[in-house]
């Protein structure tokens, strides 16, 4: 599995976990966001979110987008860059 898969996967989990948490189905989710049940569906099975679509999420959730997407590995090696300096 390459990194791209890997983040869909994470960023799906995080969706699902939030929307069970909030205890939103994906019908609700889909009509809170202005798209189909599949797509939220999709979303979470690690097929792909736009940016815009985990915008909306986030906000419908009254979360910080932040807290669906997932650090790459990129990230966390800038991060330990910024740190050392």
């Amino acid at each position: 599995m390459d990194e791209r898969q890997k983040f869909l996967l994470e960023l799906g989990r995080r969706v699902r976990k939030a929307r069970k948490d909030a205890r939103i189905s994906q019908t609700e989710m889909g009509r809170m966001v202005g798209v189909h049940r599949n797509t939220i569906f999709l979303c979470e099975s690690g097929n792909g979110c736009s940016i815009w679509m985990v915008e909306q999420i986030a906000a419908s959730l009254k979360l910080p987008l932040r807290a669906l997407v997932p650090r790459t590995q990129a990230d966390v090696g800038k991060q330990a860059q910024i740190q050392a300096k």
